[in-house]
């Protein structure tokens, strides 16, 4: 159950980056053809790359623990005056 959990979280961030940077291809298409300037494309797929990777990147960061879960504080560290 738990694997099949993973893959369908990995299938949805997949689904993610491809619908930002289509969407970001397609509203520089369509503001090329507006303002007649076609390279407006490239900078429509770039800002949608952006976006993609940045949100990936917040939706991963959660995910991606790498302090031990269960480790004891150090001693001192809780704002306590150590004798």
């Amino acid at each position: 159950m738990e694997r099949r959990l993973l893959a369908l979280r990995l299938l949805g961030l997949g689904w993610y980056v491809a619908t930002c940077v289509v969407a970001g291809a397609l509203a520089g298409y369509f503001l090329g053809r507006h303002f007649g300037i076609p390279v407006l494309i490239l900078p429509g797929v770039l800002l949608g790359t952006f976006v993609a990777f940045y949100g990936l990147y917040k939706m991963v960061k959660p995910l991606l623990n790498t302090g031990p879960a269960s480790a004891p504080p150090k001693p001192g560290s809780n704002g306590e005056n150590s004798p």
